[in-house]
C-alpha cells in the first residue's frame, strides 16, 4: 500500500514554491527529511524520545539546515511559531495516540497554525465494527465521516479530497483483522467565506 503522505510528497517535487511544513508525529523522520531535501522548510514534532533521537541524528548526518525536529506536543508549537505560520500540516496516523477529548482541540490548534491558503494532509484510523470490544477502537479512532464533518463545518476550510479505505492490519499473533484508514486533504481559504 502506498502511503497517502508519500503521494503528497511526490506531488511536492514539482512545486516551485518553498513551503513551511509541520509534520505532526514524525515516525522515523523520513517523510520530513524527504520534504526538506526537495527544498521545503520542515518542522517535525514528536513526544517519543526514541523517534526524536533517531530522526535528529539522520538530519545531522545529511546536513539539512531546513529540517528541525522538536520534542513537543501540538499545544506547545503555537507558542513556539505563532498562528498562521505553516503552509502545510501533515498529521499521519497520530490521532489514535491522543485521548478522545483531545482530538477536536488538537485539530483546532492545527487549524490556527495554518496560514491562509494552507493545507492539511491527514490520515487516521476509523472505528472497526469487528473490534467493538476494543477500548482503543471505541475511544481513539474516528467514526466514519467524522473527520470530513469537522472540516466541512468550518467555513474557513474546504475538503479537497476524502476517502475511507480498508486495509489489512495485523493485530494479535497470526490473526489478521481488516481496519480502515481515513485520508483527507483540506485547504484553508485565503479569505473568510460566508455561509
Amino acid at each position: 500500500m502506498t502511503d497517502y503522505v508519500d503521494g503528497f510528497i511526490e506531488s511536492m517535487t514539482t512545486e516551485r514554491t518553498e513551503h513551511r511544513i509541520l509534520d505532526v508525529g514524525i515516525g522515523s523522520g523520513e517523510k520530513s527529511i524527504a520534504l526538506a531535501e526537495i527544498g521545503h522548510t520542515v518542522v517535525g514534532i514528536t513526544n517519543c524520545e526514541e523517534e526524536y533521537g533517531k530522526a535528529k541524528k539522520m538530519v545531522q548526518r545529511k546536513g539539512l539546515g531546513n529540517c528541525t525536529f522538536l520534542m513537543m506536543s501540538v499545544e506547545g508549537i503555537e507558542s513556539e511559531f505563532g498562528r498562521s505560520f505553516f503552509d502545510v500540516i501533515i498529521a499521519s496516523r497520530v490521532f489514535h495516540f491522543l485521548p478522545r477529548e483531545a482530538t477536536l482541540p488538537t485539530i483546532d490548534t492545527l487549524k490556527s497554525l495554518t496560514a491562509p491558503g494552507g493545507q492539511h494532509i491527514i490520515q487516521g484510523y476509523l472505528v472497526n465494527p469487528a473490534l467493538s470490544r476494543s477500548k482503543i477502537n471505541r475511544e481513539k479512532m474516528f467514526k466514519p465521516g467524522e473527520l470530513r464533518e469537522i472540516y466541512a463545518g468550518d467555513t474557513r476550510w474546504t475538503v479537497e479530497g476524502y476517502s475511507e479505505d480498508p486495509f489489512s492490519c495485523q493485530l494479535v499473533g497470526d490473526k489478521e483483522w481488516v481496519s480502515s484508514l481515513v485520508k483527507m486533504t483540506a485547504r484553508k481559504s485565503k479569505t473568510p467565506r460566508s455561509r
